[in-house]
């Protein structure tokens, strides 16, 4: 029996990179994976690979920087599944090289609504089921550059470092409901989008290294 047997594990930004890698090795660990991420012929491929462990592994379409969106996901999972065990936020945009006098309001906004108000739409309902069933797990993705500044990136420094604060925030609001909240920092990581630096809903590490 896999670790993670019978239960439900939502991932968002799961039809590349690190939250792809991650939803096969739920699956492989014996969970129901939920697919949380934009329609396309990814999400396809991406749950034909996860059937090979995973019998039922469940398509949830969502636009992380659309709290709505993340709220009908959810509801939608549970409404499925009955609970939900694991959220990993996963689901991201990444920043071409700019100075902030450059960075104009919209390339602004972009990059805070997909990488932390969309961490802070699923936390919050994902929270409210969590609570509902007396625990669960959720599990940030921020970076290193959650934790420095980097020159060139300031949305995406500043998104990571509030990815960093909500988590721990929530992690002392909610620990003693048995709902655990942890955050990852992961460094520089060879994904399908280290090319494309600006694509949405998918984690791109071409800006991860400080």
């Amino acid at each position: 029996m896999g670790r993670l047997q019978d239960k439900v594990v939502f991932i968002t930004g799961s039809t590349s990179g690190i939250g792809k890698a991650s939803a096969i090795e739920a699956a492989k660990e014996g969970a129901t994976v939920v697919v949380a991420d934009l329609a396309s012929a990814q999400h396809e491929a991406t749950m034909q690979e996860l059937s090979v462990f995973d019998q039922k592994p469940f398509f949830v379409p969502i636009d992380v920087a659309d709290a709505n969106s993340m709220k009908q996901a959810i509801e939608s999972t549970v409404k499925t599944f009955r609970r939900l065990d694991v959220g990993l936020h996963n689901a991201g945009r990444g920043f071409r090289s700019k100075n902030v006098a450059e960075t104009s309001e919209e390339e602004y906004l972009r990059v805070i609504n997909s990488n932390l108000n969309g961490v802070f739409s699923c936390m919050k309902y994902e929270l409210q089921q969590f609570l509902q069933q007396r625990g669960g797990t959720m599990v940030n993705m921020a970076s290193v550059l959650g934790t420095v500044g980097k020159a060139g990136t300031a949305p995406y420094v500043e998104a990571k470092h509030g990815v960093l604060g909500l988590t721990k925030s929530a992690a002392l609001e909610f620990g003693l409901h048995q709902i655990r909240v942890v955050a990852l920092c992961p460094g520089y990581v060879d994904t399908p989008m280290i090319g494309a630096p600006t694509s949405s809903n998918s984690w791109n590490c071409k800006t991860a290294m400080p």
